[in-house]
């Protein structure tokens, strides 16, 4: 499954990068974990982007600005996307071994 990443908030970010409270519709769709991908149109035109990765979706996003100026984000705005991950978890048996001398 794979849903928008929005902005939360009306904010200027500097040029720099800041924290940034998002909001994720259909987030009740999407495994715990997810990969987040940047907007390319948001960045090709304002050099704005969320830092790319997989996030435990837990909607705060790091959010970068590299721009000469101050960008404003207001909310709603599509800033990338999230995409489930689900990842097996094995069962495998461990081998311990004790050393003494």
């Amino acid at each position: 499954m794979s849903c928008r990443v929005v902005a939360n908030c009306t904010i200027a970010i500097s040029t720099s990068y800041l924290w940034l409270s998002v909001i994720i519709p259909g987030i009740e769709h999407l495994s715990d974990i997810g990969l987040v991908e940047s907007n390319r149109e948001l960045f090709e035109k304002e050099h704005l982007y969320i830092v790319e990765g997989v996030n435990d979706t837990r909607k705060v996003l790091q959010v970068v600005n590299e721009n000469d100026s101050d960008v404003s984000v207001y909310p709603n705005r599509k800033l990338g996307s999230c995409e489930s991950i689900y990842i097996e978890e094995k069962t495998e048996e461990m081998c311990y071994s004790s050393y003494k001398e």
